[in-house]
């Protein structure tokens, strides 16, 4: 038996560390009936040392799977880097990870520009296969990472997007379904994202307090793996007491008559739907619900630092896209000295 590589994983169902290997390109596991992290390595160890023979550098497509399985990562993120690596496969073959080179990059960025695809998309992947290839390095699969001088393309930063308040009512007129008039309307009052929204459960309202908790779940992660307080207005509110009222017993705020949450892909389809049926710009998709809430907040002269704590950005540097839309408290600010 030749195995090419393995890892170590601790499987969450019962604690148990595992060993991961691989013998002709197939995934085999060992069980080190360790708990303890110690004693797993020690044993993980004494194993590499008695049967591991490197006969090849491990293939992108088995760390991609690798990935997948450790669930190191949020869902969403891996997805992303498994259509990253998709695409660089599909443009240079599954090599062994060490015979990639930057060129390889180089040349997928190129390719991927006479797509006419926007510069944010190509980046995002470029993004996407350094991690992909750091994780490699991490796993000692890798001396170096080939793609770490790698150049993202240069994007002129706009203002975002918005939905003026008189847009956002003409667009609810065209909403024939009130599950989705009251979804669009509490992700235009609270900045909350979609994902946030579809898995936003009854546990995590709190009618007295008047605020909802964005929590991780075992089936949800935050985008930034942190918990957040989201404060209820009045309209919030009465719309989530009424749906509390007719919840038929599902656990979700948002569901389908079944009592099961919505596709994230069906929200943001009918909303395209609805932009186009009020007339308004073709370019406005769901997310654009999130940067209209904080640029009403910021027309209203709300400060920045509480425009973040809202929307529940790490860095203030985010959140100043939308400080062009204040200018008014700026103003305010320096004629206090």
């Amino acid at each position: 038996m030749k195995i090419t590589s393995s890892f170590l994983l601790k499987k969450r169902e019962n604690g148990v560390y595992y060993i991961g290997y691989y013998t002709a390109g197939k995934l085999h596991w060992k069980t080190t009936k360790c708990r303890r992290k110690d004693d797993a390595l020690s044993f993980f160890k004494n194993f590499s040392a008695d049967v591991f023979v490197p006969e090849r550098s491990l293939l992108l497509s088995e760390l991609m799977k690798e990935l997948e399985i450790s669930k190191r990562l949020r869902t969403g993120t891996v997805k992303g880097y498994a259509i990253a690596v998709k695409l660089l496969i599909r443009q240079c073959g599954d090599k062994p990870l060490t015979e990639y080179q930057l060129n390889d990059l180089e040349s997928f960025k190129q390719y991927q520009l006479t797509r006419k695809l926007s510069d944010i998309t190509i980046n995002t992947w470029i993004i996407s296969l350094v991690a992909v290839f750091g994780y490699a390095v991490k796993r000692q699969y890798l001396k170096q990472n080939p793609f770490s001088l790698s150049v993202r393309l240069k994007v002129s930063k706009k203002p975002p997007l918005f939905i003026t308040q008189e847009e956002f009512e003409k667009l609810l007129k065209k909403v024939q379904t009130e599950t989705l008039r009251d979804f669009y309307t509490v992700a235009g009052n609270t900045g909350m994202r979609l994902s946030e929204l579809l898995n936003l459960k009854w546990s995590s309202v709190s009618f007295d307090k008047k605020q909802i908790g964005v929590v991780n779940t075992e089936d949800f992660t935050t985008k930034s793996g942190k918990s957040r307080i989201v404060p209820m207005n009045e309209l919030v509110c009465t719309i989530l007491s009424k749906r509390f009222a007719n919840k038929n017993g599902s656990e979700y705020v948002f569901h389908k008559s079944n009592g099961f949450k919505y596709d994230k892909n069906f929200i943001s389809h009918r909303f395209k739907k609805y932009v186009r049926a009020a007339g308004l710009n073709d370019k406005y998709h769901f997310h654009t619900l999130r940067h209209s809430f904080a640029s009403w907040l910021a027309l209203k002269e709300v400060p920045i630092f509480s425009i973040q704590q809202l929307l529940g950005h790490a860095s203030v540097n985010t959140t100043l896209q939308y400080a062009h839309l204040s200018s008014s408290v700026l103003h305010s600010a320096v004629n206090k000295i």
